[in-house]
């Protein structure tokens, strides 16, 4: 789903096209991340990657490239008491040709990365 689109379990997420930086914080029942193609920088705090990853994972059915321009994620502090099952970050990162840094502090279910991000700083 992109920001236009309709959804009937949620309301449309706008698209503010205007937005380069973009910080979710103490989000942990985060569940929809719009597609946001102009932000640059994303950081998490406390929140859920799963939306991350369901974002990216959208780029393969869909025509426009969610995230396209990210250049940094910071990803801090896991979600105590909610565990998403996430012990790797998005593979779909790897695809991500403006990602440039990546930085991760304080994220204990965090057990490897992707080998394809030797490439970030």
């Amino acid at each position: 789903m992109t920001g236009g689109e309709v959804n009937l379990d949620h309301p449309p997420l706008p698209q503010f096209r205007g937005l380069s930086q973009l910080i979710i914080n103490k989000c942990p029942k985060l569940i929809d991340l719009p597609t946001f193609q102009n932000v640059e920088e994303l950081q998490l705090c406390e929140s859920m990657v799963k939306p991350l990853k369901e974002t990216l994972d959208m780029a393969s059915s869909s025509s426009s490239t969610p995230l396209s321009l990210l250049k940094t994620v910071w990803m801090v502090k896991d979600c105590e008491g909610y565990d998403d099952g996430v012990v790797t970050l998005p593979s779909r990162m790897c695809d991500m040709p403006s990602l440039e840094h990546i930085k991760i502090m304080g994220c204990h279910n965090l057990e490897s990365l992707p080998k394809e991000m030797d490439r970030l700083t």
